[in-house]
């Protein structure tokens, strides 16, 4: 057997040029494959096997095909493959949940792949998923499963992986051992070289969390233990909406529902439920029975967004990571982001570069290094990416994989799958204001400063995933990256922007999250072809969050758009 490669299932190793790949810890793997003389068709899946022709080493989907001929008078041609692996598939599919209690990450997983959702292409929860963290309860509403995913990782910093063998899975960083080491009687390597981390060691970080304005909470469930009247609410409170209701998990809800009122409201004194605004928690009257365990009561009510969240080693002078999470509206969610992202923060490990030919190497395996002689280094490494492509052997004849791999002297990975569309950008952390250094608490004050932005800014889109709402409306770019100015400023938003049909025009817009108000707007332009979008001017202010967003010229007729901003 050797390596081979199938699309559709149909072996077409014979005709393939060229193949590469690559996987990032957290990231989306990508191929680009070169083809004689055939072009598939798009989103058929692609498959690339190991030198056992067995084992998959790259599985993933069709995105997009550049055709080229070889002359203008032969009909023979090469077809270029762009690639998305089977994490594609996350982003076709949502996700409605509520979770009421207490719950394992190996069950989320498993519902992310029922018949309905992943597992209707094919992916299946990997058997050896371990049940991982336990996870406040938390709901979501037709919620892209990517988001999901991410989301998951940001609260476990567990790594999430779709195997060639289509089988999700998600486990600590550093818990499966490569297949061999690195030492000097065994290099098992072509070259190896390292460098001192650049990434900040941030020891606090502030999350706002929420959408701007109000936000309808529906549902909000809390169980009795049998001794507490206080429940601390998810989200901060505005103002009720309806009511509450009781019951259990043995008989349901109860018949008939219950009127909240303001814990020092005179017109509250006779309520059997009120809020107490100043710990914002949910509180029965002391005459009532005692809630016992498997009881519940329901809330509904409008949320104060966004609202802050913040998680700090206590260290000074204080060195801040802020990034805006809109799509989190849970306060112990974002409390479980905000400490899982401080604790990957903390690590400032040296980054490594390796070359092989051998095969194993996987993201998210611990590789131990032990060359002190020849390369100044022994220690346990995290690989964060594998990248491999196709060399002829010119000895033997034959093919075989080459790997570059990228490593970091560490267990904990300050990235997620996000980084590697940033740094298409420019940006790197593209989400994030810059840090923020000083020895109030507050980290901005004192005699500490502000570091400018790095630009261009990512901001999100998509050149495969269009907007078509009806009537036509403005919308987000999709998985738009919110920006929080660290400070006033003035800038240029550089964009992509087109229809899917003639005739239909797109306009962008750079809109204040925060204010609920345009920043700036772009011209109208009507273009079916992708390329530069005119770029515009905005003025922003400190401490405001912005997002592109995008406008069809016609109700239901598809716009694409993707930009960054320059400060």
């Amino acid at each position: 057997m050797a390596w081979r490669v199938t699309i559709n299932g149909i072996d077409r190793t014979a005709i393939v040029d060229s193949f590469t790949s690559s996987y990032a810890l957290n990231d989306r793997g990508r191929a680009t494959v070169k083809l004689g003389d055939f072009l598939p068709d798009r989103y058929q899946e692609l498959v690339s096997y190991g030198a056992d022709g067995v084992t998959p080493i790259f599985g993933g989907i069709i995105l997009q095909r550049s055709f080229t001929g070889r002359s203008q008078v032969d009909e023979s041609f090469t077809a270029s493959l762009e690639c998305g692996d089977w994490f594609t598939y996350a982003d076709w599919v949502y996700v409605t949940a509520d979770y009421a209690v207490d719950v394992t990450l190996r069950q989320v997983l498993a519902d992310l792949c029922a018949a309905d959702k992943l597992g209707q292409y094919g992916i299946v929860l990997d058997p050896g998923q371990v049940d991982g963290p336990l996870l406040v309860p938390f709901n979501w509403a037709n919620k892209r499963v990517s988001d999901a995913l991410r989301e998951l990782h940001d609260r476990t910093q567990y790594v999430v992986q779709i195997s060639p063998a289509k089988r999700l899975t998600m486990y600590a960083p550093g818990t499966i051992a490569a297949p061999f080491d690195l030492t000097e009687a065994e290099t098992n390597c072509h070259d190896l070289t390292w460098r001192d981390s650049d990434k900040t060691p941030y020891n606090a970080v502030t999350l706002l969390c929420g959408p701007n304005g109000l936000t309808a909470i529906s549902e909000e469930r809390h169980y009795g233990d049998g001794s507490r009247r206080r429940w601390p609410l998810d989200a901060p409170f505005s103002s009720i909406i309806g009511g509450l209701i009781t019951g259990s998990d043995a008989t349901g809800d109860d018949p008939g529902g219950h009127e909240v009122g303001i814990v020092g409201d005179p017109a509250s004194e006779d309520r059997i439920w009120t809020v107490d605004l100043s710990t914002n928690e949910l509180v029965q009257r002391d005459d009532q029975a005692i809630r016992q365990p498997g009881e519940y009561q329901k809330i509904w009510y409008n949320a104060a967004c966004p609202f802050t969240v913040r998680a700090s080693t206590g260290a000074t002078p204080v060195v801040e990571y802020a990034e805006a999470r809109p799509d989190v509206i849970s306060i112990p969610v974002g409390t479980e982001i905000a400490e899982s992202m401080l604790e990957g923060f903390q690590a400032a490990p040296r980054e490594l570069q390796i070359q092989t030919d051998i095969d194993g190497l996987e993201t998210g395996q611990m590789l131990s290094i032990d060359l002190p002689a020849i390369r100044q280094f022994s220690g346990s490494c995290l690989v964060t990416s594998v990248s491999l492509s196709i060399m002829l052997d010119t000895i033997q004849g034959d093919r075989f994989w080459q790997y570059a791999i990228e490593a970091i002297e560490s267990d904990l990975y300050q990235g997620s799958y996000l980084d590697a569309w940033r740094k298409i950008a420019g940006k790197g952390a593209g989400t994030t204001a810059p840090p923020i250094t000083g020895s109030g608490a507050g980290g901005g004050t004192g005699g500490g400063g502000t570091a400018g932005p790095a630009s261009p800014i990512y901001l999100g889109g998509s050149r495969q995933f269009s907007l078509e709402p009806t009537p036509a409306a403005w919308l987000p770019v999709p998985d738009f990256v919110p920006y929080v100015a660290p400070a006033d400023f003035s800038g240029v938003v550089r964009a992509d922007a087109y229809a899917r049909r003639p005739g239909v025009s797109v306009q962008l817009r750079l809109f204040n999250i925060t204010d609920g108000t345009p920043a700036a707007l772009g011209a109208i332009v009507t273009t079916n072809t992708p390329g530069a979008y005119p770029p515009f001017n905005v003025a922003g202010l400190k401490d405001k969050a912005y997002r592109l967003e995008a406008l069809s010229g016609v109700s239901g007729e598809g716009v694409f758009g993707i930009g960054t901003l320059e400060v």
